[in-house]
């Protein structure tokens, strides 16, 4: 290719709408509010589902009701961590005579970096220790993502000091499963943990897999074979970030079947004229197959394709790329809106011969033109 050309693909992208919102907390009952025991004061053991409890001292879910309510002295706060006012029933954690670690299980639906923590507070004007942590898998034994964090607070004045936010930051990957860990001593109270995203993670349909018109329009990579007006390929080049979440899916769905054993995308392409706009005709070549098996390391085969003398394309011609996404032997999980995705391509000429460019352009179902530089 000229150096000084500029190759531009078309495509025309099928998707559907995904919506971001404010990001959630990923656990559940964080503030220690479901399943409220009645009275003032200690309450234990409490059953605090859907936390796990070690093999330690028991959880005690304490209930107290803001300034001036009910005495519970210096034994711990008189208000929770989000103090929601005088002659209200609020409740926090605290680990009965002794310490424990416990723990809840979650599975992010978007890679990149979560915030997670929560607050601290003292009991019986004596300070405590705790440590924070992300492990791996279910549990309190996996191996620990990022570090161990130590919490520690002085002596002070239980009953009226405010509690203490601690806060940390780790990068998780997509549709694997991580437990938050907390082990603390006696002599503190926790209330308001949680785990969040720290970037935008939009809310998907939560059974489909992590593939969509926009990954496959990224990884479609344009491969000349000489002039811009010369006959082209594209080659299917997977991210390692996106085949690594493909991977985490695979291992997601299987712990929840173990018969779910692998997921596969099937690739065709397709002519689709040279009208002003594409229209889906014959098949073009064979198909092909990428898959990813549970306790896998990742795509097989590594993908060559689009690249036999039948899938060979031209300039100023439509293409459309199917991409179906699947179980293996016929088994069910996601719907048809997650498996199916399509795009159309096509590399432009445009100009005298002198000076002639072509151009990479993604089209959307609107009519939006959004240029891709080639590599």
């Amino acid at each position: 290719m000229s150096k000084t050309a500029t190759v531009l693909f078309v495509f025309i992208v099928s998707a559907f709408a995904i919506t971001s919102s404010a990001q959630p907390n990923v656990l559940v009952n964080g503030n220690f509010e479901l399943n409220p025991p009645p009275g003032c004061g200690n309450h234990y053991p409490w059953p605090i589902a859907p936390w796990v409890l070690g093999t330690g001292s028991q959880a005690n879910v304490v209930t107290v009701d803001g300034p001036g309510g009910c005495n519970y002295g210096n034994n711990g706060p008189e208000s929770d961590a989000s103090a929601p006012g005088a002659g209200i029933a609020q409740h926090y954690l605290d680990i009965a005579n002794g310490e424990n670690d416990f723990y809840q299980s979650f599975t992010p639906r978007c890679s990149g970096s979560i915030r997670f923590g929560g607050y601290f507070s003292t009991r019986g004007n004596v300070g405590g220790t705790a440590t924070v942590t992300i492990r791996d898998g279910v549990g309190l034994t996996g191996a620990i993502i990022g570090a161990t964090n130590n919490v520690a607070l002085p002596n002070g004045n239980s009953q009226l000091d405010p509690w203490t936010l601690v806060s940390y930051s780790v990068p998780v990957t997509a549709f694997h499963t991580y437990s938050f860990v907390v082990h603390m001593t006696n002599n503190l109270n926790l209330d308001n943990a949680f785990v969040r995203y720290e970037t935008d993670c939009p809310l998907p349909d939560p059974c489909c897999p992590p593939w969509n018109t926009s990954l496959l329009r990224e990884m479609l990579v344009y491969s000349g074979t000489a002039g811009i007006n010369a006959p082209y390929t594209l080659k299917f080049q997977p991210a390692l970030a996106f085949s690594n979440q493909m991977q985490a899916y695979i291992n997601y769905l299987n712990m929840l079947n173990p018969t779910f054993t692998a997921i596969t995308i099937q690739f065709r392409l397709h002519d689709a004229g040279t009208g002003a706009t594409p229209v889906t005709g014959a098949q073009m070549g064979v198909s092909h197959y990428v898959t990813w098996t549970a306790g896998g390391s990742g795509p097989t085969p590594v993908p060559t394709f689009f690249s036999g003398p039948p899938e060979t394309m031209v300039v100023n011609h439509w293409y459309v790329v199917h991409t179906g996404i699947y179980l293996e032997n016929g088994q069910k999980y996601f719907s048809d809106k997650c498996a199916n995705n399509d795009v159309a391509v096509r590399v432009q000429v445009l100009g005298l011969a002198k000076s002639q460019t072509a151009k990479v352009q993604f089209r959307t179902p609107e009519g939006r033109i959004i240029e891709k530089p080639v590599q």
